[in-house]
């Protein structure tokens, strides 16, 4: 900002703007002399030109150098004088110097031309000097304020710097030169925080950034550390912005001034008023730690003086005495109330005043008592207390005082005796227990035994404790022992384990159970082990399990004898029901013979569901019963089954109406088992209503269910028995009674088929004589498919002259068989034995077979098994024609070979139905 300036500007030397300026103020003839002079000069000049330049060329050429000294050297006037004269001359003596030859229009436009710029370059130069006039005038004013400015600058004790807006140093002050030690051009031109400052990075880094914020308008000022001559040094650092009048930041200005004394005086004052408050606070906070730990120490603190008056007592004090005095003296402690109760032989006397802590640490004692006291203010409360006291010591070693302590313990004091008291119940429980109980270390080493233990051992608990089962028995049993235990303690977790151990009387079994002790902290400190005495339970699971082994001989028997039971009446039930068909078609006219027949066919079809339901009761228990199951009408379920029972409602004389809503009504289920459930329902209620009686069927669909009900207006049930006639072999009448027949498994079969469906099934009735209703609620099923009808039974049809074998021991199953079937248009041979019924088959090939399972040489099986190993152009249809019946049969004879299977007694009709299926399978028959 400052500095030396030199005694004339730049263009003031090269101008000579001193001497023109000297000569301006020259008086006027002296100017005006000397611009006559430069003319003529100049005159004398061009007439040295004429040889050289042509003819009227450059006529001004020397007068301008005269005309420009004139008026700069000598003023405006003088330059005018020359300029005036350069003008005439030029005309004159270059330009026409014939007076006789007239001025072209050229040469009067070159005198215009030139005589304009001689007046112009007068006016030029007059003005330009007068400038530098100015400007010579500024910088001496200026040169004398930086003089005055540097002076005071160098006589401040501050450190000045005058800085760019990027921090340059341009100018510094003397004090800043004397205190950094360096030369003025060591420092000028480099950045203010390079140039002197012996600070760290991050000391630069601030004045760095102070500077940036003063070119931006703000002035910042800090203390800042510098390192100098070994010391450090504090200086009050300030930088700010410096504005021309306009208000625009030109330049920036940095001082310092060295507060280092002031700094170090103030420090050491903070300091020392620091470590007085210090001193204070930590007085006053000793006290307040002295007085929380006084009333936070949960026990009860006494203070007294050396005459025993009390002085002082904490929080807890009231907690345990309550509203205590504070005694004048050792003699007023009789006042407290206490009692030992150190279990000496004062335990239980009451405490005189001498004997007090308090007063025997007044005497130099120190004592640690159990006590029981009574707080002030609570009569008959009694505390139990740890007391402690000791006297107060002076300086010299006298005492001055004494302090007791007490810590209500009457909580450890019951909780103690209620240990003790549990330890012995679980003592007393151990000892008693009928089974071994015992603990060990974590080392295998006993920790206690119950008695059961000694009686094994024959050692007492006080012998065993310690040992190990190494000390008790073999080591390699020992070894066995020892490997669970570390087992248990590894996993945390119990282990049982069952051991048998003969002995003379017998086997002993006994269970074993071993598990962690864990204390309170998580960590396992040895094993605990219960040995069960299971003789009696193992011995009872053996009876058990050969009785439940005798039960199962015996239903196996069972399910042999229903099924033989079953075969054995199926067998001559077949022809029997064979000759109401021939029956049927040999007399079609004669009525009395027709009605004996429909008597007949009604008794079998009886007789014949009776074995079923005996049989399918057996599967159902057995679980070994197999639903078909497929989406159906209950409608068309509900129709089959009417239709089945319409011969038996015909002749109980009865009237059934059928109520249905819009069919389909869908439901998933085997259309033969729900079949049956109905036909069960139908039966039931033939025979409990009168002849004339009536019985209604409704199907139904009930929201996300459907239902079918049999109602009719019999005898009706009594409230009590509505559930119990679904147990089987249940009867609410005597067989064979008041039109009761049956074995008494119908509606028990019907509630477990439906079981098996999901659905229910339920009874209601007003009572004796008010008729009754069975009801059945199966879920509706509504997914997209097409629904299946019960098949119906296929027509009669003429055999076609199809040839047919029939094999059957029983002959006259088998020739009323062949009878009938020969009466429907089958071409009929008879075979009663399966080697005979084999060579029939190898002699002529029949086109069908209807064969007897249980022949007298070889059984059907085998005979068909045999027939499919038989060389022909094609194999017969097979159908076993038996009186076995259960799955297992059905799945032998598809083993075996056979196309179908038929129980017996079969319906002519599904006879005929089948095997005309069969033969119009493509081939003319079904292989297996």
């Amino acid at each position: 900002m400052y500095q030396n300036l030199p005694a004339a500007s730049m263009p003031m030397r090269y101008l000579g703007l001193a001497y023109a300026q000297r000569m301006t103020e020259a008086p006027a003839w002296q100017r005006y002399a000397l611009a006559l002079v430069f003319f003529v000069v100049a005159l004398a000049a061009r007439f040295e030109l004429v040889d050289v330049l042509p003819d009227k060329g450059f006529p001004f050429l020397t007068f301008f150098p005269a005309v420009f000294l004139a008026t700069y050297l000598t003023g405006l006037g003088p330059g005018l004088l020359a300029s005036s004269l350069s003008f005439l001359a030029a005309w004159l003596f270059f330009i026409q110097p014939d007076r006789s030859v007239s001025l072209t229009g050229a040469d009067m436009v070159a005198l215009a031309f030139f005589s304009s710029i001689l007046l112009i370059d007068c006016l030029v130069i007059h003005f330009m000097k007068s400038a530098l006039a100015r400007v010579n005038s500024t910088e001496r004013q200026l040169r004398e304020s930086s003089q005055r400015l540097r002076l005071v600058l160098d006589n401040l004790y501050a450190y000045v710097g005058i800085l760019s807006l990027d921090g340059t140093l341009h100018e510094v002050n003397e004090e800043a030169l004397l205190v950094t030690e360096l030369r003025r051009d060591e420092i000028l031109g480099r950045p203010l925080w390079e140039a002197f400052w012996r600070a760290s990075d991050a000391r630069q880094q601030r004045v760095r950034a102070a500077i940036e914020r003063a070119a931006t308008g703000e002035t910042v000022r800090f203390d800042i550390e510098v390192e100098h001559s070994g010391k450090t040094l504090t200086i009050d650092f300030q930088v700010g912005p410096l504005r021309e009048g306009n208000g625009q930041i030109t330049a920036l200005v940095a001082s310092g001034a060295d507060v280092t004394d002031r700094v170090l005086a103030m420090a050491a004052l903070n300091a020392s008023r620091k470590e007085a408050i210090s001193a204070a606070e930590a007085a006053e906070a000793e006290r307040r730690v002295l007085d929380a730990t006084f009333n936070a120490v949960p026990a009860s603190i006494i203070v007294a003086d050396a005459q025993g008056r009390i002085v002082r007592m904490n929080e807890a004090t009231e907690d345990i005495w309550g509203t205590a005095p504070f005694s004048k003296n050792a003699g007023n402690y009789g006042e407290w109330k206490g009692w030992w109760a150190d279990g000496s032989a004062r335990h239980g006397q009451r405490i005189l005043a001498h004997e007090w802590g308090l007063a025997r640490s007044l005497r130099g004692e120190t004592c640690n008592d159990l006590i029981e006291i009574e707080p002030f203010g609570r009569p008959n409360e009694r505390l139990f207390t740890m007391l402690s006291s000791a006297p107060v010591l002076g300086a010299a070693g006298q005492v001055v005082g004494g302090v007791v302590a007490q810590v209500d313990v009457t909580d450890r004091i019951h909780a103690e005796k209620a240990l003790r008291e549990r330890q012995q119940l679980l003592q007393s429980t151990m000892d008693n227990f009928p089974t071994v109980i015992a603990y060990k270390d974590i080392d295998g080493r006993f920790l206690d035994v119950n008695h059961k233990v000694e009686k094994v051992l024959g050692m007492s608990r006080q012998a065993i404790c310690g040992l190990t089962m190494h000390d008790l028995v073999p080591a390699a049993d020992a070894d066995v022992v020892r490997q669970h235990d570390l087992q248990v303690m590894q996993t945390r977790q119990a282990m049982q384990i069952e051991k048998v151990t003969p002995l003379d009387s017998g086997t002993l079994h006994h269970l074993d159970t071993s598990f962690p002790l864990i204390d309170i902290d998580g960590h396992v400190y040895g094993t605990g082990h219960i040995s069960h005495d299971i003789t009696g339970i193992r011995l009872a699971e053996q009876a058990l399990n050969a009785a439940n082994g005798q039960l199962r001989e015996a239903d196996r028997q069972k399910d042999e004898f229903l099924a033989t039971l079953a075969h054995e009446l199926r067998n001559p039930l077949a022809p029997i029901r064979t000759a109401a068909e021939v029956i049927r078609l040999r007399n079609p006219t004669d009525q009395t013979v027709q009605r004996a027949r429909t008597v007949i066919e009604r008794q079998v079809l009886h007789l014949t569901r009776l074995v079923d339901d005996l049989l399918d009761i057996s599967r159902i228990t057995r679980g070994t019963v197999h639903l078909q199951h497929e989406k159906l009408d209950l409608c068309a379920v509900a129709q089959s089954a009417i239709d089945s029972v319409q011969s038996t409602l015909d002749a109980a004389g009865l009237t059934l109406t059928h109520l249905t809503d819009p069919p389909p009504i869908p439901v998933r289920g085997d259309a033969t088992r729900l079949v049956q459930c109905v036909v069960n329902l139908l039966t039931n209620a033939v025979k409990f209503t009168p002849p004339g009686g009536a019985i209604t069927v409704r199907v139904a669909r009930e929201g996300s269910a459907v239902a079918i009900e049999v109602s009719d207006n019999g005898s009706g049930i009594p409230a009590g028995s509505l559930e119990r006639i679904f147990e089987l072999f249940v009867q609410e009448r005597p067989s064979g009674l008041y039109g009761n027949t049956g074995l008494g498994i119908g509606l028990a079969l019907t509630r477990k088929l439906v079981l098996l469906h999901g659905g229910s099934v339920q009874a209601t009735s007003a009572g004796p004589g008010q008729g009754s209703t069975f009801r059945i609620e199966l879920p509706v099923d509504d997914a997209p498919e097409s629904v299946a009808a019960p098949a119906a039974e296929a027509p009669l049809a003429d055999g076609a002259g199809a040839r047919l074998l029939v094999v059957e021991d029983n002959r006259d199953a088998a020739d009323l068989l062949a009878e009938m079937m020969d009466m429907m248009g089958f071409r009929v041979s008879v075979a009663y034995t399966g080697e005979s019924a084999l060579a029939a088959m190898e002699k002529d090939m029949p086109d069908a077979v209807l064969m007897d399972i249980g022949l007298p040489d070889i059984n059907g099986y085998e005979v068909c098994r045999r027939l499919r190993q038989l060389a022909a152009p094609r194999q017969p249809v097979a159908i076993a024609l038996t009186g076995w019946g259960n799955d297992n049969d059905r799945d032998r004879a598809t083993e075996a070979g056979f196309n179908g299977h038929l129980t017996k007694p079969a319906e002519p009709d599904r006879i005929v139905a089948l095997l005309h299926e069969l033969l119009a399978a493509p081939g003319g028959h079904a292989v297996p």
